[in-house]
């Protein structure tokens, strides 16, 4: 039987089967061998680095340097923790956001409950949907908070000890600002 008339629900003749297996075993052969090979291990001037960068920050840098290690960086590893530090950060950022979202979408759906409008059920099941989104809400904010907090303080940590002048430059207050003559506005920030 020809093999574009087999039934696929029945088993593959012996031969085509074969064929299937030689020609993936070349193609992962090819893939292999075309792929650039990575390091086995990071420059050693990496390995002085990540110890001392370790040292200045008080951290412990083992897994972004497991991290570093296994992908085959070719970036200087600063580089690569701040850049670690900074995805997880915008993680816990991404969790504030999306729970605060899901307050506002539970919030609607309690306060539909609470009006019954819809009857005793349509209410009952608008107060379960509320309550079941403001605990998801609830568990994003936690996680996210602390995964923001964590991270942050570790992004602030690591600047402080790559930084050659004091860092960068940062705004720490922004507020309106009374004129004495004149009855206007201004705006005050200090860096």
């Amino acid at each position: 039987m020809p093999a574009f008339l087999h039934d696929p629900r029945l088993p593959a003749p012996a031969s085509e089967r074969r064929y299937v297996r030689a020609v993936a075993s070349l193609a992962g052969a090819a893939l292999a061998l075309s792929a650039p090979a990575a390091s086995a291990a990071p420059p050693a001037a990496e390995d002085v680095a990540y110890r001392d960068l370790q040292r200045r920050t008080g951290l412990d840098l083992s897994r972004a340097w497991t991290s570093y290690h296994r992908g085959g960086e070719t970036r200087p590893f600063a580089d690569h923790v701040e850049r670690w530090f900074r995805a997880r950060r915008d993680i816990g950022r991404s969790f504030v956001v999306a729970g605060g979202a899901l307050v506002v979408v539970g919030g609607f759906f309690i306060a539909f409950g609470a009006s019954g409008t819809e009857g005793a059920r349509s209410s009952e099941i608008n107060w379960t949907v509320g309550a079941a989104t403001m605990a998801a809400a609830g568990v994003l904010l936690v996680t996210g908070g602390a995964l923001w907090g964590v991270y942050f303080r570790r992004l602030e940590r690591l600047e402080a000890a790559t930084m050659v002048r004091g860092g960068r430059l940062r705004l720490r207050a922004a507020a309106p600002l009374v004129l004495p003559q004149g009855g206007g506005l201004s705006v005050r920030v200090a860096f």
